[in-house]
């Protein structure tokens, strides 16, 4: 009996111990599905599984199952922000692995690290630390073996110490996080990359941009190798690299990030995890530093509002959306209500961690920007002085916030008008800025290597430069101003930096407007000097210093930096294209650079038109990706083809000895530069370089404006005594009687009236003979060109030369519009879906049909050409009406032609230059196109052109840029390589088109394109004879609005 009852129990026994191990086996399936899940930040699935998981060890009554369950649910609550239950869970893990499991088991630090990681989510660092170190110590006691958990507590305090900006306790952490996850886990794991991500952001809170971005990237190639591109820690790292390009002005490439992570975040996160607000501060320091401070105020509003319902007023997060509320209101010199947000942020920092913090210091320096605004310097100083001794003691003596505190004190010395003092600062804010440079000699410079942000730096050398030009020139202290010049030639270098790292164009010509002051200020410093130098002063600039090689030292740096003012953005342009066709890069990568193109200016011009809402989500997908492919391709391109490279960064300013030699001795180039108060007038020819300074009368602006009115409305007054008025202004120098040919370089408003039109002689406005005017045009053959560096680099640039086009003559007429009216209406119907992406018309267009209506003069235009052409033995290919269509544009053959005459209607768009276009035909059975060339759509054609004419209204107007001139068709059209190019500056009549162009080009088709590549034929003569016939017939067409609208850029 008792053998059969002892044969029960065994049997009992090995099926209750079969139960348990099949239910132990099913709760470790569900804890490594939780696992999984949790990887992916998949948190609902994996809190169910583990839940499962915990009620199975539950009934096992396998304890440490059952804390490590409990431990991991926390962990899924820390990440879904539900941080009150979190913590009931992680303090039940605690208490059960000291209870079952025993005082130094691993599952009660997992439960410390969950503690610490609450404290610290919601801003209490020191009982985050505390229990992070507790946790540490139990790991690392000796009963353990090596095991990965020291990782992620070392990952936790060095996140305590970097929210405490004691950045090299937090890098200790970091390293130590990443070595350990690397010898455990191999390299390619999501811990690596997380390690890597903190370190980002550590190398980017300490203005090493270059080595943040190189974390960031690694995180990131391994988060896209393990999860793919949609997943919460790639859109983390996304906004580190956003948060990178926002600090370096490169707004739009920032705001692609930042949108790209919402997506990414709104497919995983819920609609009130903290994340989300980390994205709009971003939105909203864009919004602040572009001046759209409604967007601003909006954005951050919006952050503060997450935070406050997530985790608490009372922490850093919620204090960087009170500090940002703040200075949106400061730039809006509403300073009353920006106090009150400064003076909150004061009081949340002093109760979270003491005076000693960084926001703590913005704010002071907000204070103190205020009371400078205020005129009240002692208190600005007060303010300034703080925040910098609170930077000082966080970051040391070398920093960029250590920087910027010197510089505003060095503010609001020069405010002052102590110009030693403000020195002084300004060369510490430069030995802050640079590692391993500290040299308090204000007339020392630095070599500019190992600098934390190029642009504060380029700040401070400006002002440098401005405080040492001001306060040398009225001593007339050469030494003093030859210092000046040399920090602006610094400040050139970091401009040229700075704008390299920018694939943005709207990026690149922002900061074409802010390097517009620092080469204003470097052009007065150089033209002082020019007129203080002498033979006994030159002696204290050196030993070796001779007057002749001063000035000639002096005039150069004059040129160099007038022409820096120039075009800079469409040199730098055209520099990567000749880098594309002549570095030697094969086909196929060009192929699609030139795809991936043309996908982001589709894509950019699709979002500028305001979509419907579920299509912008689309568009921006598509150019974040295109723009993430296109960097990639040309790192590809500057790495592994040399010559690329060389072509690319080849944006040399043209010395001063080779204009002069590129002038024959017939041609002026005549140049302007417009400072604040002033006109610089330059004239270079053969014999040398001679400058005038005019100050600009107040009305010179309106002058320039009512000459362009006095033509276009006919009011003899209006226009006969401002274009005299403006002729004594812009030429109060003889010009020598040899001269006959002149090249004008124009500087801001000037560049929308032609010069042709202004009047040499005094004229009585109360009868006035059009036809007997003494018009500039009737002494000079006159072009135009956005910069003598653009011309002699277009001419004589034998790095990129090419045969001349084999065939003759291109001409493009539609004549009708009937085609394109209806295209734009059915255009703006079409609803924006993936089947149409990027074939639209852009809804920011709106044009009447009364404005396209047909052009039958442009017909006869095109035929009497035609007919010039064979007359003079050349061949024409014409595409008429129907024929006209924009694939012939964009069909690649283009550069075959010499010439290309396009005879259409144009239109301007000022507030986004890249939609000004010129209307074509559309191909009605393919649709395949829109029938508008645009601006934007130009700059992927190539040409080959020695003469591009655009017989079309307002194609030579544009957006007027400080430092770049107009911006629109005729810049996009150099780009793709025209020579020579004629447009018109206003609406031109159909007849007065038509007569002009047929004498235009009967005055140079007689003559063949000279064979030299160097050579170019004189079309401004050309025109200018066409335009006197007109004149000399008298009658209508002897005003200049008929006959001056067309100028010639160009030779």
């Amino acid at each position: 009996m008792k053998f059969n009852i002892v044969i029960v129990l065994t049997l009992l026994l090995g099926s209750l111990s079969h139960v348990l191990h099949a239910q132990k086996e099913l709760a470790d399936y569900h804890f490594h599905q939780g696992d999984t899940f949790l990887l992916f930040n998949r948190h609902d699935s994996s809190i169910m599984h583990f839940e499962k998981a915990k009620d199975l060890y539950l009934k096992s009554q396998y304890w440490r199952g059952v804390v490590a369950s409990d431990n991991k649910i926390a962990e899924n609550l820390c990440g879904t922000f539900e941080l009150k239950k979190a913590m009931e869970i992680a303090e039940e893990a605690y208490n059960m692995a000291h209870e079952k499991l025993g005082e130094w088991d691993i599952e009660k630090a997992n439960a410390m690290n969950n503690i610490g990681n609450i404290h610290y989510l919601t801003g209490q660092h020191e009982l985050a630390l505390e229990e992070y170190e507790k946790a540490l110590e139990l790991a690392n006691h000796e009963v353990h073996e090596e095991v990965l958990f020291s990782a992620p507590t070392s990952l936790g305090i060095g996140n305590v110490y970097f929210g405490k900006h004691q950045y090299e306790e937090a890098f200790k952490h970091f390293k130590a996080a990443l070595e350990a996850n690397r010898k455990i886990l191999g390299e390619n794991h999501p811990y690596v990359a997380n390690s890597y991500l903190s370190l980002g952001n550590l190398y980017r809170n300490k203005g090493s941009y270059n080595l943040a971005t190189e974390y960031y990237e690694k995180a990131l190639a391994i988060n896209i190798s393990v999860f793919g591109e949609n997943h919460p820690d790639v859109a983390t790292t996304y906004v580190g690299i956003g948060d990178i390009y926002k600090n370096r002005s490169a707004y739009d490439l920032a705001m692609q990030y930042y949108r790209q992570a919402l997506v990414i975040y709104q497919k995983f996160l819920h609609e009130k995890n903290p994340k989300f607000g980390t994205i709009y501060l971003g939105f909203a320091d864009v919004y602040k530093n572009q001046g759209n401070y409604v967007k601003a105020l909006e954005y951050y509003q919006k952050s503060l509002d997450l935070f406050e319902q997530t985790i608490g007023l009372e922490h850093q997060n919620s204090v960087r959306s009170y500090l940002g509320i703040g200075n949106t209101y400061m730039y809006q010199e509403k300073f009353r209500d920006a106090l009150d947000y400064y003076n909150k942020v004061m009081d949340i920092n002093f109760n979270l961690v003491g005076e000693n913090h960084v926001n703590s210091s913005a704010a002071n320096n907000n204070l103190g920007s205020i009371y400078y605004f205020f005129g009240d310097f002692e208190l600005a100083i007060r303010y300034f002085e703080k925040a910098l001794a609170i930077d000082k003691n966080i970051h040391g003596d070398e920093h960029p916030n250590v920087a910027n505190g010197y510089y505003n004190l060095s503010r609001v010395y020069g405010e002052k008008g102590d110009i030693r003092t403000a020195l002084e600062y300004c060369q510490e804010a430069i030995n802050a800025s640079i590692i391993d440079f500290d040299d308090k000699n204000v007339f020392m410079n630095p070599v500019l290597v190992n600098f934390f942000d190029n642009k504060d730096l380029l700040w401070y050398l400006q002002f440098k430069g401005q405080l040492l030009e001001e306060g040398f020139r009225r001593s007339e202290n050469v030494k003093g101003l030859d210092i000046s010049l040399h920090s602006f030639v610094l400040s050139d270098s970091l401009v040229e930096q700075i704008r390299q790292s920018y694939t943005d164009r709207r990026d690149q010509i922002e900061l074409s407007e802010m390097s517009s002051k620092i080469y204003e200020s470097s052009v007065n410093a150089a033209y002082s000097l020019i007129n203080l130098i002498n033979e006994e002063n030159v002696k204290y600039l050196g030993v070796d210093a001779t007057y002749k090689g001063k000035k000639r030292e002096y005039e150069d740096r004059f040129f160099f930096f007038t022409e820096k003012n120039k075009g800079a953005i469409l040199f730098s342009s055209l520099a990567e294209s000749n880098a594309n066709s002549f570095g030697g890069i094969p086909d196929t990568l060009l192929d699609r650079e030139k795809e991936l193109k043309t996908l982001i200016n589709s894509y950019t011009q699709e979002l500028a038109a305001n979509p419907d809402p579920d299509m912008i989500e689309f568009y921006q997908r598509e150019l974040f990706k295109a723009n993430r492919e296109y960097e990639g391709l040309i790192e590809k391109f500057e790495t592994e083809y040399p010559k690329y490279y060389d072509l690319k960064y080849d944006v040399q300013i043209t010395k001063l000895d080779d204009i002069q030699k590129f002038l024959n001795d017939s041609t002026m180039m005549l140049s302007y530069f417009l400072t604040t108060d002033s006109i610089y007038v330059t004239q270079i020819d053969q014999s040398g370089m001679k400058i005038d300074k005019v100050y600009k009368k107040r009305d010179y602006e309106k002058a320039v404006k009512a000459v362009r009115k006095g033509v276009l409305y006919k009011s003899d007054k209006i226009y006969t005594t401002y274009a005299r008025m403006l002729y004594e202004q812009l030429f109060p120098m003889e010009i020598p009687d040899h001269i006959k040919n002149i090249i004008v370089v124009q500087d801001g408003i000037m560049a929308t009236i032609p010069f042709e039109v202004l009047l040499s002689a005094d004229v009585d406005h109360n009868n006035v003979d059009y036809a007997t005017l003494p018009y500039l045009v009737r002494d000079y053959n006159i072009s135009y060109t956005f910069s003598a560096n653009l011309i002699y680099k277009t001419f004589m640039n034998d790095k990129i030369s090419r045969p001349k086009a084999p065939k003759e003559g291109m001409i493009i007429a539609p004549v009708d519009f009937e085609h394109s009216f209806q295209a734009l209406k059915e255009a703006k119907k079409l609803s924006y879906d993936k089947v149409d992406k990027a074939k639209n018309l852009r809804k920011g267009i709106s044009i009447s049909a009364e404005e396209l209506k047909s052009l039958p003069g442009t017909e006869i235009e095109v035929e009497e050409i035609d007919t010039l052409f064979v007359k003079n033995g050349k061949k024409v290919d014409k595409y008429m009406y129907y024929n006209a269509q924009e694939e012939i544009a964009k069909s690649g053959t283009m550069d075959e032609y010499q010439y290309i005459h396009i005879a259409s209607h144009g239109f301007v768009n000022q507030e986004e230059p890249e939609f000004s276009g010129i209307f074509m035909t559309r191909d009605t059975l393919t649709k395949a196109q829109d029938g508008i060339l645009f601006s934007g759509e130009v700059y992927n054609i190539n040409l080959n052109a020695e003469l591009v004419s655009l017989s079309a209204c307002e194609t030579g107007l544009g957006k007027i840029s400080n430092g770049e001139g107009i911006i629109g068709l005729t810049r996009a059209l150099i780009y793709a390589g025209a020579k020579n190019i004629t447009v018109s500056l206003w609406k031109v009549s159909d007849e007065s088109t038509k007569r002009l162009m047929i004498d235009y080009y009967d005055n140079f088709l007689p003559y063949d394109v000279p064979k030299d590549l160097h050579e170019s034929l004189s079309y401004a003569y050309a025109l200018k004879k066409a335009k006197l016939n007109m004149i000399e017939q008298g009658g209508q067409f002897a005003h200049p609005y008929y006959w001056s609208p067309f100028v010639l850029i160009g030779k």
